[in-house]
């Protein structure tokens, strides 16, 4: 039975795959081990634990892919993704995280010869939650340290647990490159990009990963409720480190733009200290590789319900971007 499970993967892997991924040959893997001997548990579960154990942790309301029936029963679609698509680990993660191409063609060689268990005692230890999330109960339990939830967010208080909490923390202050900080957010501008994610506009590879299958179902109510409560959290500050003179030349083109390349000045939008308004969002404090992601989908045309941010975005070069996103991110 196995036998015919791993061949009916495997062609679909093929279909999948075919002229994209690595080339589907089972008897080597990468730097010459033979792909009969890569296990779970021996070769496989170190790299989930380094590469994706930030989102993909025990208690994470995403799959645990430190568990080998989990990891087992997805084996295709992280195929897809980390092999073929390179989609994951997500674009903005740390590159303390970022994974290798032989480390790739070893999750492809493992899943293509049927993702075998091997030993458990051979299993690395799992990776500590960087932002513990509560775990998933029928009745809403508030996260520690918070105070319960007002009796208005009833309708949403499974959500907020199992779903926002675990990327954006209980309290919207992710901190976490990848995820935005949403705590003081304008209520206006989380409920545009809240139907942006369910009506698929905002489409770069990080929103199709989380955002659209959970904001797929949600009603204008939960949408009107989500927005209200993130936006009355407090923003706290964000100690990431950040070089001084990236910040420096960030607020420059931040409070001035640049004239000769047609970028008005930051600050025109979003305010005084990027704080915002209602129809521009609050960016102080936002997590740099955030923002760097999003001029990113702004030159790419993922980010249909963006009216303005399109047509100067592309004028800003890469290092520009990200001392304006340093410098945002040390308000």
């Amino acid at each position: 039975m196995k036998k015919i499970e791993g061949f009916v993967l495997l062609l679909s892997l093929f279909f999948v795959g075919c002229g994209k991924g690595p080339h589907l040959v089972l008897a080597k893997g990468a730097g010459g081990m033979s792909a009969a001997h890569l296990t779970y548990y021996g070769n496989i579960k170190s790299i989930f634990i380094r590469r994706c154990g930030a989102c993909h942790h025990p208690g994470a309301a995403i799959p645990n892919w430190q568990d080998y029936q989990t990891a087992f029963s997805l084996r295709a679609l992280i195929y897809r993704k980390v092999v073929v698509n390179h989609t994951m680990p997500l674009q903005g993660s740390p590159e303390s995280i970022a994974i290798t191409p032989a480390e790739r063609a070893l999750i492809g060689d493992w899943i293509q010869n049927g993702a075998p268990e091997g030993n458990p005692s051979a299993a690395p230890s799992p990776m500590p939650n960087p932002s513990p999330t509560p775990t998933p109960t029928p009745t809403p339990a508030p996260a520690p340290g918070q105070k319960p939830l007002p009796p208005e967010y009833s309708s949403i208080g499974t959500l907020l647990n199992t779903e926002c909490f675990s990327c954006h923390s209980n309290n919207g202050n992710p901190t976490s490159p990848i995820f935005p900080r949403l705590a003081g957010q304008h209520k206006s501008y989380l409920i545009k990009e809240l139907g942006a994610f369910r009506d698929h506009q905002r489409s770069d590879p990080n929103a199709q990963t989380f955002m659209w299958s959970i904001a797929k179902p949600l009603s204008d109510q939960q949408i009107q409720l989500l927005a209200q409560y993130f936006s009355q959290q407090p923003a706290i500050a964000n100690v990431t480190p950040t070089d001084a003179a990236s910040i420096k030349r960030g607020k420059s083109i931040f409070q001035n733009g640049l004239p000769s390349a047609g970028v008005p000045a930051c600050e025109s939008c979003h305010g005084n200290n990027a704080m915002g308004n209602s129809f521009a969002p609050r960016l102080a404090g936002q997590n740099a590789g955030y923002i760097a992601n999003q001029f990113a989908a702004f030159d790419n045309g993922q980010r249909a319900e963006a009216t303005v941010m399109p047509t100067f975005s592309k004028n800003l070069t890469g290092s520009q971007v990200k001392d304006v996103a340093n410098y945002l991110q040390s308000l």
